[in-house]
């Protein structure tokens, strides 16, 4: 491993590194990552030179000297060490996408040069986590807000294609609900909720928040997917500025006064700044849901992780499967250009998606070749996660393991 290293920094200077280079030093490693030294230490776990071999190139890094360097190096130089607990370094990522360093380092040591899997999630891979979500005696959660919430985020994630934070970032004042008549001609009236969402990323500039349009579906064959989620977490915190709509029922009594085409239902003043979807809290009488702290990412992560596996599904689920999902339908959408697009997903250009977005599991090329009928139903199920659904699959070890 020493010999990796000082390679490694061997190759980095002689690509044009500014600087004189100092192997990282390997007792720090060690120490870190609680390993003995090479194979199998007491504990069982793996020894450091297959735990190198187990990272990608990203995760390998040196650390540029500084004047006067004696053996104990200054911890200064060091970044915060990344997931995989290795030290980083402030041109790391210049380093290692250096393809003459990556292709050396691969061959010379056996590196893996596959990325790591991006799983896409339909609108039927939605549906069975949330037919687990609402049905498992395996999903609990220490206060069951959480169960709704969880399945309002999944089902936002995949209409609107948002990044966690952003969907974490919604507040009542981003919120609005109207009654719009039906236009089939129907005395119902339509529920449309709208949401913005403004906490977008923005370390290439600020960009204008989108908001999105949702209507209810009342030819919808399947509640699971209907957005009757986002409604119960108002009806549960009492959010209608008018008092008496406290129920669904009461808000389908309603009708648009004649000669106006909408009916507006404000929401209370008072609850502006209070997020949609809050973290539970300790009281004295129990666990609540707090009255103005957002649920966070690394809770809404965990809970989706644990969704998938209680689901069966092979690949990790998070929101970003949503996100690519989403683009996916997007691009293949005759109703959407490849401008509202980009808007929609917030890109400055279609390379974006390409590159990181765009799945790579080509669809039906045999029919375009032969000049067939597009299998679209079976293609999509096939480029879906829903076919690694396995009850059976184990999720945790047994006494032996």
């Amino acid at each position: 491993t020493t010999g990796l290293v000082k390679e490694i920094s061997s190759w980095v200077c002689a690509v044009g590194a500014v600087g004189a280079v100092r192997a990282v030093d390997i007792e720090q490693v060690l120490g870190q990552s609680n390993l003995a030294g090479p194979g199998l230490d007491e504990e069982g776990a793996l020894g450091l030179p297959q735990l190198v071999q187990e990272q990608r190139l990203g995760d390998l890094a040196v650390v540029p000297a500084q004047a006067g360097d004696g053996p104990s190096p200054d911890r200064s130089a060091y970044q915060e060490p990344n997931a995989r607990g290795i030290p980083g370094a402030p041109w790391n990522q210049a380093f290692a996408d250096n393809p003459q360093v990556r292709q050396r380092l691969a061959i010379a040591h056996n590196l893996r040069k596959d990325k790591k899997k991006k799983p896409v999630l339909h609108a039927e891979d939605e549906f069975e986590l949330l037919k687990t979500l609402y049905i498992s005696i395996e999903t609990t959660f220490p206060q069951e807000r959480y169960r709704v919430q969880l399945g309002g985020i999944c089902q936002l994630a995949g209409i609107t294609g948002n990044r966690p934070g952003a969907l974490l970032g919604v507040l009542y004042r981003h919120v609005k609900v109207t009654l719009l008549p039906d236009p089939d001609g129907g005395e119902q009236p339509r529920v449309l909720i709208e949401i913005v969402f403004p906490n977008t990323k923005g370390y290439l500039g600020e960009k204008d928040p989108n908001e999105f349009g949702i209507p209810d579906d009342p030819n919808k064959p399947c509640l699971l997917l209907c957005q009757i989620t986002v409604l119960a977490l108002l009806f549960a915190d009492r959010a209608f500025a008018a008092s008496s709509l406290t129920s669904p029922e009461r808000l389908l009594c309603l009708r648009i006064p004649l000669g106006q085409k909408q009916l507006p239902l404000p929401l209370k003043e008072e609850l502006a700044e209070i997020p949609l979807f809050r973290r539970c809290k300790i009281t004295v009488r129990g666990i609540k849901i707090s009255g103005g702290e957002a649920l966070t990412d690394s809770t809404l992560r965990r809970q989706m992780t644990n969704l998938g596996n209680i689901t069966g599904m092979e690949l990790p689920t998070g929101l970003y499967t949503f996100r690519r999902g989403n683009g996916q339908a997007l691009d293949n959408s005759s109703e959407i250009t490849h401008a509202q697009r980009n808007i929609i997903l917030q890109y400055y250009s279609s390379s974006i998606f390409q590159k990181s977005y765009a799945s790579r599991y080509i669809p039906d090329t045999q029919a375009a070749y032969r000049g067939l009928k597009p299998q679209t139903a079976l293609m999509r199920a096939a480029g879906g996660i829903s076919r690694t659904i396995d009850p059976q699959r184990p999720r945790r070890l047994n006494l032996a393991q």
